[in-house]
């Protein structure tokens, strides 16, 4: 029975790989590739030899993939683990042959790589000793803007049905004359989205731009959707851009590359490499026949060097493996077909420049389809040009621990399936993420999310600590109404998440969420520092509908929008958390749903055993007259500002039209409210906080928290968990009745 194999730089695939080292005679050893690993698994099952689970001991070094290493559902029970040291599986090629050269007066490396691009789409991607280098843009820092929109529709228009393919640029903005036009990509960032839009032609004459794609939404702002008439952008890939260290551009013309290196770099020491792949491995199973691929694991392995393309196949599932004629159409794209139609009544088209939000439509480097039973654990995966993971439909019992994902074209983890009323069979459920680290995502797509799950039930995502991205941190749901929804009794708990938006995009969350999702609780986390652009930085965002969910005993502070925002939803219950010192009030309520729906019960929401804590701002913003309505309950909570005391204000009365129209909001203090019946028995003092403004929510004893029962997360329980400390389910020591009191 053979339950080992092994893989070396210094084995060779005609041997068996059942010794870790060649033999004296040169004859026998490793195999010298993960591919021919998986064929010999297949050859002695299909020869009938009792195989069960078989470890595939991956000694140090780098492993370059000719193709992806594809699992599908005859493989079973296979286990790939680092046999100590650093293992790569790459998809990249090096660049050799560099000579001196020059490129708008600088000095620079040129090299020639006919050979590497013949049969492949010009690569997008540069990478020197493993960082990505950017493509040369134009301006070197901050944004152009769109003079104006010829096919705009006037001043009434939705999202979706103002789309354009063609703008008009403002005078200096582009040089007809610059090399290979076609090569020229506009980087429109605007709302929640980034859009690709390559040239396909420029009148001079007037200024007009058209693009071989057209956009998802308006490029023209509305009032709250930015300071400007029209949409910021850049232009990437601007040889004559080519000025500054680290940039790069590859003319296909040429078939040259042309690299300005950074200082200290020269070709001794520098190793650049272009991606010839798009994803590296696939476990897809047999959906149709109901045979998925299982036990598929991968143990201590780094993946990277992967590149991208443009979206592709709107409204079908997208595999860069297989014909897009055989990809199925995504029930969870309804929401967005019905809004998405071309304006003349056209049907839609495939060529379009973004994904309506989260770049949701990508595949990943490592992708899981009909697969049960795998896992990631304790892997890296860089340089990844898409979605570094990506479970797509008919998924379960997936787990996804301790991973280091960083600098990815995409996000992190993406996981999705069937809506309720879709083809039962791409159905996801039972998916583990846990303690991983997931940073520096959407370095290609800006709208790329660190942790995804749209249509998926029994979700776990806790311990994962998520930085640097441009728009949220973890986002589930994916039904923008009250519709069934997949997405039930999900845990996103003991995250730490900051450093969200960075000031890119608007509209985003720490924590985003969409859709009625029974079950659902969100608790435990500690969220900071999310900065929007235009607006909508919160920390937690209970969008469109999200209902019947518990967000609590969470810290959240230092957001430029408010802490906690609902966007309409019911029964939802919000206690112990900590909400402090956004730059707007700590929360929001914004229903702009007809308020005499019956269905579901009518409260929004229930705030109980929380703090507020302001620092000369208001506690709540009501945008949709939630008191007025009597669609809130609120008590026992703690309210303070740093900045006036207990003369705060409760209530900003700030109805949409207010906010455009820029007039006062009608204020509220805590004694107003308790006259409406709210707030009775909550009190207003000082909560003792160690350092709030550093962020340090330390209390001593006999705080007023102690006094109000208020029981917020010990933040250091939040992130990744040490190995030993990691266990392979929701942490049972975090009760969904409790909380957890610091010191804990």
């Amino acid at each position: 029975m053979i339950s080992e194999l092994h893989i070396s730089p210094r084995g060779c695939d005609q041997w068996n790989g059942l010794q870790a080292r060649p033999n004296a005679e040169g004859t026998d050893g490793p195999l010298a590739g993960p591919a021919a690993a998986v064929s010999m698994i297949r050859l002695l099952r299909e020869q009938n030899m009792t195989i069960g689970t078989v470890r595939v001991l991956v000694q140090p070094g780098h492993y370059r993939l000719p193709s992806p290493l594809t699992f599908g559902p005859r493989d079973h029970d296979i286990h790939f683990l680092a046999a100590g040291g650093e293992v790569v599986l790459h998809g990249w090629n090096e660049v050799g042959g560099w000579r001196d050269g020059e490129a708008n007066g600088r000095a620079c490396w040129v090299a020639d790589v006919g050979h590497l691009l013949a049969g492949r789409a010009t690569p997008r991607s540069l990478f020197a000793n493993g960082e990505r280098r950017p493509r040369a843009r134009f301006p070197k820092e901050g944004w152009l803007v769109i003079d104006d929109v010829p096919d705009h529709m006037g001043e009434k228009f939705g999202l979706f049905d103002a789309a354009a393919s063609r703008f008009v640029v403002k005078p200096g903005d582009f040089d007809p004359a610059w090399r290979n036009p076609r090569c020229i990509e506009a980087v429109v960032n605007h709302l929640w989205i980034e859009e690709r839009m390559p040239v396909e032609s420029f009148d001079p004459q007037r200024r007009l731009l058209a693009s071989t794609h057209r956009s998802i939404f308006s490029l023209k702002n509305l009032g709250w959707m930015g300071s400007t008439p029209c949409a910021k952008y850049f232009w990437e890939n601007v040889f004559e851009a080519l000025t500054e260290p680290g940039e790069w551009y590859l003319d296909p013309a040429e078939e040259r590359l042309y690299y300005l290196p950074k200082p200290g770099e020269t070709p001794e020491n520098t190793t650049l490499r272009l991606p010839a792949l798009t994803q590296l491995v696939r476990c897809h199973g047999d959906i149709e026949g109901g045979r998925p691929a299982h036990g598929i694991h991968f143990e201590g392995i780094t993946f990277e060097g992967t590149d991208w393309s443009h979206p592709e196949g709107w409204g079908r599932w997208w595999d860069p493996a297989t014909p897009p004629h055989t990809w199925r159409e995504r029930d969870s794209f309804s929401h967005f077909n019905e809004n998405n139609l071309a304006r003349d009544g056209m049907p839609l088209i495939d060529k379009i420049a973004s994904v309506p939000q989260a770049a949701h439509d990508l595949p990943g480097a490592v992708s899981f389809e009909a697969a049960t039973n795998c896992s990631l654990t304790d892997c890296v995966l860089r340089g990844i040009g898409f979605y570094a993971v990506d479970v797509r439909g008919g998924c379960s019992s997936l787990r996804f621990q301790g991973n280091r994902i960083s600098d990815i074209g995409g996000g992190g983890i993406k996981i999705d399936g069937a809506e309720p009323s879709g083809d039962q069979r791409l159905k996801t459920h039972t998916i583990y993420v846990g303690d991983n680290t997931i940073h520096d995502c959407g370095r290609v797509f800006a709208a790329a999310v660190g942790v995804l799950s749209a249509h998926a039930s029994r979700v776990t995502i806790e311990h994962n600590r998520i930085f640097r991205l441009f728009y949220t941190g973890i986002s589930v749901g994916w039904v923008w109404g009250y519709e069934e929804n997949a997405s039930l009794a999900n845990v996103i708990q003991l995250n730490h998440i900051h450093d969200i938006g960075m000031g890119r995009l608007s509209d985003m969350g720490g924590i985003y969420t969409l859709g009625v999702q029974p079950g659902t609780l969100i608790k435990g986390n500690h969220i900071h520092d999310v900065r929007g652009s235009h607006y909508g930085g919160w920390g937690i965002y209970l969008d469109q509908a999200s209902s019947f969910m518990t967000v609590e005993g969470n810290i959240v502070h230092h957001t430029n929008s408010q802490c906690f925002n609902e966007h309409w939803g019911r029964g939802n219950v919000v206690r112990d958390n900590i909400f402090a010192l956004p730059q707007s009030e700590c929360a929001q309520l914004c229903r702009e749903e007809q308020q005499n729906f019956v269905l579901y019960p009518p409260k929004g929401c229930l705030f109980l055993r929380n703090v507020f804590l302001t620092d000369g701002r208001a506690a709540f913003n009501d945008s949709m007259k939630y008191i007025e309505a009597g669609l809130l309950d609120s008590d026992l909570n703690l309210f303070w500002d740093i900045s006036r005391g207990a003369d705060l204000v409760y209530w900003n009365d700030a109805p949409w039209d207010t906010v455009v129209a820029a007039t006062p909001a009608r204020q509220l203090t805590l004694a107003d409210a308790r006259a409406l019946g709210l707030e009775r028995h909550s009190l207003a003092d000082d909560p003792a906080f160690a350092d709030p403004r550093d962020g340090d929510f330390r209390t001593p004893p006999g705080s007023p928290l102690d006094r109000l029962g208020i029981r917020p997360v010990n933040p250091a329980r939040c992130g990744p968990r040490a190995s030993e400390q990691r266990i392979y389910q929701a942490d049972p020591s975090f009760k969904r009745a409790g909380a957890v009191a610091f010191g804990d």
